[in-house]
């Protein structure tokens, strides 16, 4: 970050909206604050189901913050099989972008959640019913308590989906970026300067790992939301990336 809170810390390929480091900051604790305040507590899920896009990052590490569970779901889903993955987790909210949005308010319909625990991203930063719903809850510091962490699912080849996750949940979200850099990030020789490249989805594990631990090394974060390799190389030659997943 070398030590600046008005560097650039999130973009996306292709220009738009953008997220200083002050200004992600900001954010996860707004969405902190905003799961507390939709009742979700330590160890309670909420799922996402969006394309590689900006937001993730805030919504990452404010699910540290807050102690909850995220499930991410992955958007080539039909209607029955999110509607299954909802139920299964115990979600309480969904966050879905505006291109998924029917199939999430279907499958959340199907489970019984609410309309309004739909929060939809619209179809660029920094708009639909979720950049609303955040902006209804304050700049807060969260408690000090255990980190959050991410409910994956497996594939589901052999029969149902089964979710997956650490039985234990202890350290704060400090500690627990710390560790994961120190493992994941040093394991995988990340750099500890220079942009990092999401361009794989961000609802597989791998990515969010990479993801995670680069942000504790203190590189930032670029997403792409496709892959295409002429785009792929002019993106690292352009941006200088360091890393990718």
């Amino acid at each position: 970050t070398d030590g600046d809170p008005d560097g650039e810390a999130v973009v996306a390929v292709g220009g738009g909206p953008t997220y200083t480091w002050a200004v992600l900051e900001q954010r996860a604790r707004r969405f902190a604050a905003g799961l507390a305040a939709e009742g979700l507590g330590t160890g309670e899920r909420w799922a996402l189901m969006a394309h590689n896009r900006i937001e993730w990052t805030p919504m990452v590490l404010g699910n540290l913050r807050a102690g909850t569970r995220y499930v991410p779901i992955n958007w080539h889903l039909t209607v029955g099989e999110v509607a299954y993955l909802l139920e299964d987790s115990g979600s309480s909210l969904l966050v879905v972008d505006e291109v998924d949005a029917e199939v999430g308010r279907e499958a959340a319909a199907a489970v019984g959640l609410a309309q309004d625990r739909v929060l939809v991203l619209g179809d660029a930063p920094g708009t639909g019913s979720f950049e609303d719903w955040l902006a209804g809850h304050d700049d807060l510091e969260p408690p000090d308590g255990p980190a959050g962490s991410v409910r994956n699912y497996t594939s589901g080849t052999t029969g149902r989906p089964k979710g997956v996750q650490r039985s234990d949940q202890s350290g704060t979200a400090a500690e627990l970026m710390n560790g994961t850099s120190a493992t994941w990030g040093r394991f995988y020789f990340l750099p500890d300067h220079g942009p990092h490249l999401v361009v794989s989805p961000m609802y597989h594990a791998m990515p969010g790992a990479f993801h995670n631990a680069a942000l504790g090394l203190g590189q930032s974060i670029v997403f792409e939301d496709r892959f295409d390799v002429e785009r792929l190389l002019a993106t690292i030659e352009d941006r200088a990336v360091t890393s990718a997943c």
